[in-house]
């Protein structure tokens, strides 16, 4: 008598729904294999991306695909278009990126990347002379300045819940000075907080080394399509280096280009080494404390309520 008729008839039950649900799941694997071999994925990404931005999004490198429970995808070279004012053809370049994407959504031919991990990340950020930025994403199509808007239905959105930068440098030039301001960052961590985003970084600026925390607003408020539905991005961070402290409290108005950014701050800085990195401050008396708010609109700056303290002297 073999060892499987010896069983209990709800063994054997059971054990024949295993088998039945493991060649299912081995089916469904095969058939997404075929249905979604990277070829096919590279292509809906590049699309899904690029009717997100408006902008050539590409990934040159070798795909790699891990399935269920979600899609996961690690990719290298990967690029993003510059504005087609910008001074670079490339806002972005990445060595390595991984993107973990929902399996439903791309049955649907939808690519919805949940999060994002990037590591040797070469993002370019600038205005142009009327302070608008390379971050602003127009989705017209090209060759139709002025096209219609699609509504908001028909808008493919850029919604991140976790966001991992590692090996990161950013640049922001500023087009009316022309001006040029380099940012390394070791590490970046963008996890969903609510309606918003919990900070976590660690950065470095000629030769500073500083940390930042806090929260902001979802990364949609910033596109193309969170300006335009009157969006504001808040912001409440705080930046700690060796002997600075700073915090600000606001947020990035939606409205007209450009685009208003209003804040309370403070800071506290204790060596004017602190401050090389963007001013010389070698002659500051120390300790200098300053709070206020301050109202940033294309090169206008208003500050109100400023409160000044040099070496203890108000």
């Amino acid at each position: 008598m073999s060892t499987m008729t010896s069983l209990p008839r709800w063994a054997r039950l059971l054990a024949g729904a295993l088998l039945a649900l493991a060649a299912l799941l081995a089916a469904v694997y095969a058939g997404l294999r075929l249905a979604f071999p990277p070829e096919r994925l590279n292509t809906l990404l590049a699309a899904q991306v690029s009717g997100a931005t408006g902008r050539d999004f590409a990934v040159r490198g070798p795909l790699s695909i891990r399935l269920l429970p979600r899609i996961a995808i690690a990719a290298s070279d990967v690029s993003l278009a510059n504005a087609p004012w910008g001074t670079r053809a490339q806002m972005l370049q990445v060595r390595e990126a991984r993107f973990d994407v929902a399996l439903l959504p791309l049955l649907r031919g939808r690519v919805d990347v949940a999060n994002a991990r990037f590591e040797g990340v070469d993002l370019w950020l600038e205005t142009n002379r009327a302070g608008i930025g390379n971050w602003v994403f127009d989705r017209a199509p090209r060759g139709e300045a002025a096209a219609p808007q699609p509504t908001s239905s028909s808008r493919a959105e850029l919604a991140l819940q976790r966001l991992e930068l590692r090996d990161a440098r950013l640049a922001y030039r500023d087009g009316r000075s022309a001006s040029t301001r380099d940012l390394e960052v070791d590490s970046l961590l963008l996890d969903q907080d609510g309606d918003g985003q919990r900070i976590e970084a660690r950065l470095a600026s000629g030769g500073q080394r500083l940390q930042v925390a806090g929260r902001v607003g979802a990364l949609s408020a910033l596109t193309g399509s969170g300006a335009a539905g009157g969006a504001d991005w808040p912001f409440d961070l705080r930046l700690q280096g060796d002997g600075l402290q700073a915090s600000a409290k606001g947020a990035w108005r939606s409205g007209a280009a450009p685009r208003t950014l209003d804040a309370d701050f403070a800071l506290t800085v204790t060596q004017p080494a602190a401050l090389a990195p963007w001013v010389d401050a070698k002659s500051l008396p120390m300790p200098a404390d300053a709070k206020g708010r301050l109202k940033l609109q294309g090169q206008a700056l208003h500050v109100d309520a400023l409160q000044l303290t040099l070496a203890q002297q108000a």
